[in-house]
């Protein structure tokens, strides 16, 4: 039966009435309509008792809600139990993961090292004495790495006046890269200009015996930090002073961009930068190349065990290593083999950072030293490349030195030889050109006046200034501190997710957490999440 609306009269009703008497009028229809003044018919009355029924439903359940809201937190408290037992429980996972983290970082930056680099020992004629400098990876972090390294000399010892030249290895190198004992007289880089030039070939942070900090803590950048600092204290064991300026910087691929790195920041430290393995010409195609030949050294067969640090890459199998070298008679098979088996590391700091000092290209105009840049025709990281035909030993000259003050670099394209040039049998050859550059433009004597260069300050690009590297130790933004910031929040993702979803969908349908303690939630899981950003930030970068 349809009912028709009525107009309702509040007088018809007592809301005080109780629940058992409104049951008892409906159960008593005649009733019902007598103590209404017969003004209902039986219909309406079914509905007005309904309404009233309802109504005292709802008044029942607001006490209750009330009486479990006091017990739970007073009455006056933004937190009932539900919402309280959720926080503390976030609360003590973050903690938990904050602790295992830093736990974790400690771990790793205090990890047993490696053995020491298979360099050659027995070079005839020459001393090689083994050093270890304490090293720090910023200005504002307290914590010290052990760096090691070989001073290697011909006499007695290195003399005051000595230009000393210091050796930088590349990603997956170390001191082998410059000395390897696998067939010195035809490989090594140390042996052939220990006549003229004492060397320090020292294993960077991350690498052989040198300490092995988190791999996002490392990057070009800071190993140039680091670099400015073995200096000093290669200085001081000569009994020369901090500043003294009698060094050249030997880089190899990465360990160019860190030379380079190095003289832009600190100017006037050194006397010369050679650049080998190095151009400002990139090969499109080894990016996936170096990705298929690449893994995590934890799992690898000669680091599992010893390093447990996921940030840590390395080649896999020889094929990684072959890729370095050019396909003809200049290769030696036994040398891949070699180099494969004294394999070093790299980092996801320094992945992130190998890009640096080349494609912008305008940093190296504002160097104040003399550059010989040195790169294998076959080089698979810089060639075959769309802005230069490595081939043509006079196009490759006229298209690097345009990168570089003005005639202050020169350039050597060696022939039929691949990225790793001191593994090639031409190796000599090419020793041979770079120490003729070293005598001709440098000199071997510290008391003669250093050569210094005049860059083009109009078009320096984002060149430092001179002695700063700033707080972030990066030119610009720092791809360690992306990268450090990008792992932190994804720690944390898996917890904002679960918040959101709990205070969007969870919660607006449980009517046992109030609209005030909602809010309280998500407030303090954002606060304790930016104190664990912090934190995290703090344990992975400054400690």
């Amino acid at each position: 039966m349809r009912l028709e609306a009525q107009p309702f009269d509040h007088t018809l009703y007592n809301m005080d009435t109780p629940t058992t008497s409104i049951g008892n009028a409906n159960n008593d229809e005649e009733s019902a309509v007598a103590g209404n003044h017969s003004n209902l018919d039986e219909e309406t009355g079914e509905a007005g008792g309904s309404a009233v029924k309802l109504d005292a439903t709802r008044r029942d359940d607001e006490v209750e809600r009330e009486e479990e809201t006091a017990q739970a937190g007073g009455g006056g408290s933004p937190c009932n139990r539900g919402c309280c037992s959720f926080w503390a429980m976030s609360v003590t996972a973050l903690l938990a993961s904050a602790l295992g983290l830093y736990a974790n970082v400690l771990f790793l930056d205090h990890a047993p090292l490696l053995e020491r680099s298979d360099t050659a020992s027995d070079i005839a004629g020459v001393t090689c004495e083994r050093l270890s400098f304490p090293v720090r990876l910023s200005p504002v972090t307290p914590v010290s790495y052990p760096v090691g390294g070989e001073l290697c000399y011909a006499g007695e010892s290195v003399r005051v006046d000595q230009i000393v030249q210091v050796l930088v290895s590349g990603a997956g190198y170390g001191p082998v890269y410059w000395n390897p004992s696998f067939q010195p007289d035809t490989y090594s880089y140390v042996a052939a200009v220990s006549g003229s030039y004492p060397t320090f070939n020292y294993a960077r942070p991350g690498v052989a015996e040198s300490g092995r900090p988190f791999g996002l803590k490392t990057d070009v950048d800071v190993q140039a930090f680091v670099l400015a600092q073995v200096i000093v204290h290669l200085n001081g064991h000569l009994g020369r002073p901090a500043d003294d300026d009698g060094v050249m910087v030997v880089g190899h691929s990465m360990g160019s961009l860190i030379t380079q790195a190095h003289a832009l920041a600190y100017p006037g430290t050194t006397r010369g930068a050679i650049l080998t393995g190095y151009l400002h010409s990139v090969n499109p195609n080894n990016g996936k190349e170096a990705r298929e030949n690449s893994g995590f050294a934890m799992v690898d067969e000669k680091f599992a065990g010893r390093i447990f640090d996921f940030t840590y890459l390395t080649s896999t199998g020889v094929e990684g290593r072959r890729q370095f070298y050019s396909g003809g008679d200049n290769t030696d098979p036994a040398m891949i083999s070699w180099d494969d088996k004294t394999k070093e590391t790299l980092t996801l700091g320094d992945v992130f950072t190998l890009g640096s000092y080349r494609a912008t290209g305008n940093e190296s105009k504002a160097l104040l030293v003399p550059t010989l840049v040195v790169s294998g025709d076959e080089d698979v990281i810089n060639c075959p490349s769309p802005v230069v035909d490595c081939t043509d030993a006079e196009a490759v000259q006229q298209f690097e030195t345009q990168f570089y003050p003005p005639d202050c670099a020169e350039v050597l394209l060696v022939p039929d030889t691949g990225h790793d040039l001191n593994f090639h049998r031409n190796a000599m050859e090419t020793f041979a050109s770079i120490l003729e550059w070293s005598l001709r433009v440098v000199g071997n004597n510290s008391t003669e006046d250093a050569r210094r260069c005049v860059p083009d300050r109009e078009d320096t690009g984002a060149a430092v200034l001179p002695g700063k590297i700033p707080l972030d130790r990066s030119q610009g933004v720092s791809p360690s501190l992306i990268g450090g910031l990008l792992l932190t929040f994804a720690l944390i993702l898996p917890l904002l997710g679960w918040a959101t979803y709990w205070t969007k969908v969870v919660r607006p349908n449980n009517s046992d957490c109030p609209e005030l303690s909602r809010r309280f939630c998500v407030i303090g899981l954002q606060a304790i999440a930016l104190i664990y950003v912090i934190f995290s930030f703090c344990v992975l970068f400054l400690f």
